[in-house]
């Protein structure tokens, strides 16, 4: 029991992680897109 837990604890940390490096990755893609209009 305690290894499914910590597998599913494991599963959800790295799920969190891919969404907020995704959600980086549109901030930055934005910005960019912010600075080219700008120039």
């Amino acid at each position: 029991m305690a290894t499914v837990n910590v597998i599913g604890r494991l599963i959800v940390i790295t799920e969190e992680e891919t969404v907020h490096i995704r959600s980086k990755d549109q901030l930055r893609k934005r910005r960019r897109l912010r600075i080219q209009s700008l120039q």
